[in-house]
């Protein structure tokens, strides 16, 4: 399903060291047209049938989804870049577990006046994260990131700033954030115990997207 332009990078070192410097400085890396044709296609019509909104890992095992999210390929990308994460941080590495690989298909809907909430500002406690776009509003619904507010799980300042950032919005406004603008077949990359993170509201049309993450 992946685009074979990129593929042929799933042993690139020097990409993957490219992505996650892009990542250290504005807390994201979108890599564009990231499946095939076909394979946004097939992705779109699983999405459709299977009416996948917000459901998660344990009731899409099976499903076409949960084959993508778990393959040989989609793997190997998610283990090319924690090298390349490791390398920058000076750690050991060590192969991902596909038994800590997570998937979702957040959903909202605006249409017709409804109320969408806020996805809450937080952190992962994950080694990758990635958010695949399917269906994004006309504006809003972006990943709002706040890049390497936590270089340490343990540190106790950030811990605190970060809870003043989820509860005081007014905050998010004016401290210095960068936005993942993204469109359908957009692959979204960050680390999301490093990066603070969350998504607004949206006010018209529907936002689903599919992540995925792999876990401490």
């Amino acid at each position: 399903m992946i685009s074979q332009v990129y593929l042929s990078k799933l042993s690139d070192d020097a990409w993957a060291d490219t992505l996650v410097s892009e990542i250290w400085s504005k807390g994201y890396s979108v890599v564009s047209n990231f499946l095939s044709p076909e394979g946004f296609s097939a992705m779109m019509d699983f999405a459709r049938k299977e009416n996948v909104g917000n459901k998660k890992t344990g009731v899409l095992k099976g499903t076409m989804g949960y084959e993508f999210g778990y393959s040989d390929e989609f793997m190997t990308l998610f283990n090319l870049m924690h090298k390349a994460r490791c390398k920058k941080e000076g750690k050991e590495y060590t192969p991902l577990k596909r038994e800590q690989q997570r998937i979702g298909f957040p959903y909202k809907d605006a249409r017709d006046g409804k109320k969408t909430e806020e996805t809450e500002y937080h952190y992962d406690g994950a080694f990758m994260n990635a958010t695949l776009a399917l269906v994004m509003p006309e504006s809003g619904g972006e990943l709002i990131a706040f890049p390497n507010l936590r270089r340490s799980r343990y540190a106790f300042v950030p811990r605190v700033y970060s809870r003043a950032l989820m509860y005081l919005p007014f905050l998010r406004r004016i401290v210095p954030h960068t936005v993942a603008k993204t469109v359908p077949n957009d692959l979204c990359l960050f680390f999301g115990d490093r990066t603070f993170h969350g998504v607004e509201p949206i006010y018209a049309g529907e936002r689903l997207i599919m992540t995925i993450n792999n876990h401490w």
